[in-house]
């Protein structure tokens, strides 16, 4: 009897893990119902939610005395960073060594975007397996919190790499510095608010785990 129960329990275990036959039509759905919310009603208290999130790390991290690390300009939308650079160069009219303290620069309002909207596309391919266990919440919960660290992380690294972007093109006009500088903020911009949820939803829900995994042995097999 006891075994019965186990094996039972582990059966159904196991088909809670496996992804649905339409999780890709569903996450699709879902994911367009999460950016919706997130654009009609949520956008503006996320864009202030995550801001007033990033702040402590932002300061530990980049936070220059000449004002805070993150902040809503009102008129345009976008956030106003003040980035500490403690950085040497020289001037290009004298010649002369000059130390610049920190840069100040106010970003595109479709950052502030990109970095909330990665948060909702998360929750709706989370959602969108349609378990919703106890464990099956930690795990969303877990990696909803991975998401916003990347997105802090990113951000961060975003306003340095345009600061020192800045710094490049007004004194040293290095093309290659000025080349790598702008691949990196390219990278951070326009690559990791789009690929970061999905690649939270595969690292921490197993259901898209395994329906990843059984694609990948399934194309293999059919190549051999």
């Amino acid at each position: 009897m006891v075994e019965s129960a186990r094996s039972m329990k582990q059966s159904g275990l196991a088909k809670e893990l496996q992804p649905g036959p339409n999780l890709i039509l569903t996450a699709v759905a879902s994911v367009i119902v999460s950016l919706g919310i997130w654009w009609f009603l949520l956008k503006g208290i996320s864009i202030w939610f995550l801001q007033r999130l990033a702040y402590v790390p932002l300061l530990l991290l980049i936070g220059a005395s000449s004002g805070p690390p993150l902040e809503l300009n009102p008129q345009t939308g976008g956030w106003d960073f003040h980035v500490r650079m403690n950085y040497n160069t020289t001037n290009p009219q004298t010649g002369k060594p000059i130390h610049i303290d920190s840069i100040d620069f106010t970003a595109d309002p479709k950052l502030a975007d990109a970095f909330t909207g990665a948060l909702f596309t998360y929750a709706g391919l989370a959602l969108a397996v349609g378990v919703y266990s106890k464990t099956q919440w930690k795990r969303i919960l877990r990696g909803f919190g991975l998401q916003l660290a990347l997105s802090v992380l990113a951000i961060a690294l975003f306003a340095y790499t345009k600061a020192l972007a800045i710094v490049v093109n007004g004194h040293t006009g290095s093309t290659a510095v000025l080349s790598a500088v702008s691949l990196c903020e390219y990278l951070i911009t326009l690559v990791v608010p789009y690929a970061s949820p999905f690649a939270v939803v595969v690292m921490v829900l197993p259901q898209w785990k395994n329906y990843f995994a059984f694609h990948v042995a399934r194309t293999n097999k059919l190549h051999r």
